[in-house]
């Protein structure tokens, strides 16, 4: 669950949805990078059995203006609760 300082009414990481399948998928940055790096593989991934929903956290990607802590703890919320909204 969320800490309370860090729970937002939206994702608070940058999301890109790829597909419609049942199925979710939340796929992160890679270590100093962010979700770009996966864009050869794209055109391979599955979108009508998964959805796929592209992450980039606080301080990287399309995220990097965000503020925050950048703690562990607050990467997993985000990704909590990037994964909540996908339900």
């Amino acid at each position: 669950m969320p800490n309370e300082d860090t729970h937002r009414s939206t994702p608070t990481c940058w999301g890109e949805l790829l597909g419609s399948g049942r199925r979710r998928v939340v796929i992160l940055n890679d270590w100093i990078c962010d979700t770009s790096t996966w864009e050869g593989a794209r055109a391979y991934l599955d979108g009508a059995s998964f959805t796929w929903a592209f992450a980039d956290l606080r301080g990287n990607g399309r995220s990097k203006g965000l503020s925050g802590h950048f703690t562990l703890e607050e990467a997993a919320d985000d990704v909590v609760e990037l994964a909540d909204s996908l339900c």
